[in-house]
């Protein structure tokens, strides 16, 4: 679950053991509260963020039943959260570390979107945002001028080299 919400959305481990229950929405389609807005999830991830959500009831050592946890990622001792680098570590053990995980889905990301886009549905800053804008922009320079050159030998060597 933490791997796809890195992978999907660029979120940092410390905001994903944040989440609560409240953040999951059902609905078609379910929504995630990320930033100040809702996101629309995958059915497979909407999936496991509800498996997580809906535990059996937590028992005591002693027996007495405890109220469920707020939180999407409950913590060992009653009332806390997981830990972020205890997160991070089970996802390092699964073959993904975090920063390379989620520094590749914002920059997927922000190829596709305007940098307030990004900045609103993700909860970044709008300067963080647009330094990953610039790191996606894809240089069409060398292409036009390709297409605007000699198109036959021009262009072989363009896709070729």
């Amino acid at each position: 679950m933490t791997g796809a919400l890195t992978l999907l959305y660029g979120m940092p481990i410390t905001r994903i053991v944040a989440l609560t229950r409240s953040d999951l929405t059902g609905g078609s389609p379910p929504h995630l509260r990320i930033g100040e807005h809702p996101v629309a999830l995958p059915p497979a991830v909407h999936q496991l963020l509800q498996r997580q959500a809906d535990p059996t009831e937590p028992i005591s050592a002693v027996g007495r039943i405890t109220p469920r946890p707020s939180w999407l990622i409950p913590g060992y001792a009653a009332g806390t959260h997981h830990s972020a680098p205890a997160l991070a570590r089970k996802m390092r053990l699964h073959g993904l570390p975090a920063r390379p995980s989620r520094n590749t889905a914002l920059l997927a990301l922000a190829a596709d979107l305007p940098a307030s886009v990004l900045s609103d549905t993700l909860g970044i800053s709008i300067s963080a945002a647009l330094q990953w804008t610039r790191r996606a922009a894809r240089d069409w320079n060398s292409y036009l001028a390709v297409l605007s050159g000699d198109v036959g030998d021009t262009r072989a060597g363009f896709l070729n080299g």
